[in-house]
């Protein structure tokens, strides 16, 4: 087990240190997440004010890095379910 990847949930660690290890993952990725979607914000609102097709270009652009940022952000995500999950239900 790595450090980013906290003891699974049934793991019968009784010190909180799963729970921690989870909270600090998800918290980091949520703040991670904020930062795209806070670059989407204001690129929308700059693609609706632009009046030429050089400052559209750039707003798409920029919207296009931020989408393919929060992809991957979310298959992150997923893999927390994932390991939660399997935590759950223990080895087959």
């Amino acid at each position: 087990m790595t450090p980013s990847q906290p003891a699974p949930a049934g793991s019968g660690t009784h010190d909180g240190s799963t729970g921690k290890a989870l909270s600090l993952r998800l918290r980091t990725l949520e703040h991670a997440m904020r930062t795209p979607v806070g670059t989407l914000a204001a690129s929308l609102e700059l693609l609706n004010a632009a009046r030429d097709p050089q400052s559209v270009d750039g707003a798409v652009q920029t919207m296009s890095r931020q989408v393919r940022l929060l992809t991957s952000q979310l298959e992150q995500l997923h893999d927390i379910g994932r390991d939660l999950a399997a935590a759950e239900t223990g080895p087959p």
